[in-house]
């Protein structure tokens, strides 16, 4: 034993502090391919796509604003919070810390969210929406029709049901995030009170679309599309029992519904909200009632009423807030510096979201995998439970079952 260690130690393969060894040269090279060239690792490709989703955005909106000052001007919107909602904007941990400066034109701004081209962006956001229904209605229809797939579609609709519905979810939490806190735009003037404007209201899709709205939803949608096939060509169990195309339409026609959904109950909260709906059931209407009103309009957080990702978004916001305001002191809310740090943020937190959105489209597959597979009887039970639950889920936090009713006087 003693001597074949010894002739181990000495033979070529042996490692050599001197002269590296092949292996060691291997790991470097990998290294230095994986990491120093970005564009080569999936890793780096997914920065890349996050760091252009970043910078077409900021372009969009300082471009924008050469040709309209007031286009969701971030000044202004921050003014417009504080003077009519003081209590709102002190107990906000982010806007709380900015000097908001001169605003061109406050009444303009506001004006601004209800005029030719808001109502244009508006008309674009119902039309974007609905064209995507009937091509995401066309692609699951086409996949059921197909015949002699390996993978049974209905196992793909139902195993994928609550995946499909999260990344809406997210999607719109993500939004959300960016116009409050990145991006700092229209929909900042939901948390106002723009009475002394305007007889209209500034709940988003209702009399109009915020300013800049629009354009933040579609790069988001474009990125989370782009990113999940992309990342469902190289995680080997997606490309075999997931179905990206399949997935998105599900996801896109599960947003849909949500919008339908929030549209009608958004008024809803704010007029039925109390504090005896603060233990309500996770995702319950009297849940997302009391965390909208009652948490988010209040201190700005929960973005999404989400028991799941509220937290994690929750997380963001504070650790956005302490490295923005905090470590670097930055106090405008348009320098140089602010975007510095909410591009490297954001690319960050695109990272993460799409992490989470791999997550469940994994977890989905693994259950698509049982059902279509030679798996246990108990595996494929509970393939089968997910499923049924899932259902439930979907049906449950859309509002088709057990969702309370509420009369007239009560509104």
């Amino acid at each position: 034993m003693a001597a074949q260690k010894v002739t181990s130690r000495s033979s070529e393969s042996a490692y050599d502090p001197v002269k590296p060894s092949k292996v060691s040269n291997d790991m470097v090279d990998g290294f230095s391919s994986g990491f120093f060239s970005p564009l080569n690792s999936v890793m780096g490709k997914m920065v890349s796509i996050g760091f252009i989703k970043c910078i077409a955005m900021v372009s969009f909106l300082v471009g924008y604003r050469l040709f309209d000052p007031t286009y969701a001007h971030p000044r202004c919107l921050l003014r417009l919070v504080n003077e009519t909602e003081p209590a709102h904007f002190a107990a906000h941990r982010y806007w709380r810390t900015l000097e908001y400066g001169d605003c061109p034109d406050l009444e303009g701004m506001v004006l601004n969210q209800f005029n030719t081209a808001a109502q244009f962006e508006l008309k674009a956001f119902k039309f974007v929406n609905l064209a995507t229904v009937v091509i995401s209605a066309y692609v699951i229809v086409s996949r059921f029709m197909k015949k002699g797939e390996k993978v049974n579609p209905l196992s793909l609709l139902f195993c994928n049901l609550t995946a499909g519905h999260f990344t809406m979810a997210v999607i719109y939490m993500y939004v959300h995030f960016q116009n409050d806190l990145t991006w700092f735009i229209g929909n900042m003037q939901h948390h106002s009170d723009i009475s002394r404007f305007t007889d209209k209201s500034n709940a988003s899709a209702v009399d109009t679309l915020p300013n800049g709205f629009f354009a933040c939803y579609m790069f988001n949608v474009a990125w989370v599309i782009a990113g999940f096939r992309f990342l469902s060509t190289k995680i080997p169990l997606l490309s075999e029992y997931s179905n990206s195309k399949f997935c998105t339409s599900l996801f896109m026609i599960s947003g849909f519904i949500s919008i339908v959904m929030l549209k009608g109950d958004h008024p809803t909260f704010h007029a039925v909200a109390n504090e005896s709906m603060k233990d309500a059931v996770p995702f319950s209407f009297e849940y997302r009632a009391y965390h909208h009103v009652f948490v988010h309009h209040v201190d700005g957080d929960s973005f999404g009423s989400s028991y799941v990702f509220d937290p994690i978004f929750s997380h963001a916001f504070t650790f956005l807030a302490y490295v923005h305001s905090h470590v670097f002191g930055i106090s405008s809310p348009d320098s140089l510096e602010h975007y510095a740090v909410v591009i490297v943020f954001d690319i960050l937190q695109s990272f993460t979201v799409m992490a989470m959105l791999i997550a469940m489209y994994t977890w989905s597959a693994k259950m698509v995998k049982v059902l279509n597979t030679d798996s246990s009887v108990i595996a494929k039970s509970g393939a089968v439970a997910w499923c049924g639950g899932s259902v439930f889920f979907w049906l449950f936090t859309n509002g088709f079952i057990l969702k309370p009713t509420y009369s007239n006087d009560e509104l």
